[in-house]
């Protein structure tokens, strides 16, 4: 490996590290460089003169990005189909609710309490009229 593919792939693993966390005065142990240089790196990191990842790396990046994606876009899909669903159901409860209290109201039966057999039968009964 020639010493410029060395310095660079130091660089990119030290901005790596920087990235991940690690706090400036390891940075400086560990490498040897001074602080004002690895700001350097930072910066032109941050400018896009200097990439962190092999290409390799890269692509797999990007591969992960875009499964990510449309992962995203499938939730989102399953997210409006669930809202849908929701108000179908908000909707049926409510019917429900109006039947509840037209029964009560004109046949006097309270559907919202337990109903045993005999409540069966008044409502056969009246259904029947």
């Amino acid at each position: 490996m020639d010493k410029e593919k060395l310095q660079k792939k130091i660089t990119a693993q030290l901005l790596r590290a920087y990235v991940s966390g690690v706090h400036i005065e390891i940075l400086e142990a560990r490498y040897g460089y001074r602080r004002e240089k690895i700001y350097q790196f930072v910066e032109d990191f941050r400018d896009g003169k200097i990439g962190i990842f092999e290409e390799s790396i890269k692509t797999q990046i990007m591969k992960g990005i875009d499964s990510r994606d449309e992962e995203l876009q499938k939730l989102k899909n399953e997210n409006d189909l669930l809202k849908h669903e929701l108000k179908m159901a908000n909707i049926t409860i409510e019917g429900y609710e109006i039947m509840q209290r037209i029964y009560k109201e004109e046949y006097g039966i309270d559907l919202s309490k337990k109903s045993g057999a005999e409540s069966f039968q008044t409502l056969k009964k009246i259904t029947k009229k």
